[in-house]
């Protein structure tokens, strides 16, 4: 939430201020649908990713376990959100192997999209470091009122008003 509220403001700048202010609201639009697009493939390559972790740390941490010959099957459970279930259907006495190997094998994967996440953040942080220079950015309405000789018109080929 804080990484989101401090990035949104600086995006949008910074989206907008790389076209000519006629084109702004076109930047703004692409800015806001292009931003969704990426939230969503996100959350679907990280969820993946903690899908397919969770279900072969499953089967690793079960493998030598009298759970092993279902170990497929347990972590398709798991990662799906049916643990509490599956602990239900599991003897006694080996709901202790079924919950560490759940544990162990969730934080596992949430390590893994951590590192992911940070390894994209990083490419984008050093892309946008080369690709957006200073002198891409195209002067504001007030800036470039503000950069004009006094006595010049307003817009190229306007006469002086009287």
């Amino acid at each position: 939430g804080i990484g989101a509220g401090l990035i949104n403001v600086p995006l949008a700048s910074t989206a907008v201020g790389v076209v000519p202010a006629e084109r702004a609201g076109m930047a703004s639009g692409i800015n806001s649908t292009l931003r969704q697009v990426g939230i969503a493939t996100g959350v679907a390559a990280l969820g993946t990713i903690l899908t397919s972790q969770i279900k072969s740390g499953m089967a690793a941490h079960l493998s030598h376990t009298p759970l092993a010959a279902h170990a497929q099957q347990l972590g398709t459970a798991v990662s799906g959100g049916g643990l509490s279930e599956i602990v239900r259907k599991i003897p006694a006495t080996s709901r202790h192997l079924l919950l560490s190997a759940a544990k162990a094998s969730y934080v596992g994967a949430l390590n893994d999209i951590f590192l992911v996440a940070t390894g994209v953040a990083v490419v984008g942080m050093i892309v946008s470091f080369l690709a957006i220079r200073q002198r891409d950015f195209h002067p504001g309405p007030e800036q470039a009122a503000a950069q004009q000789p006094a006595g010049a018109p307003e817009q190229p080929g306007q006469p002086l008003a009287a």
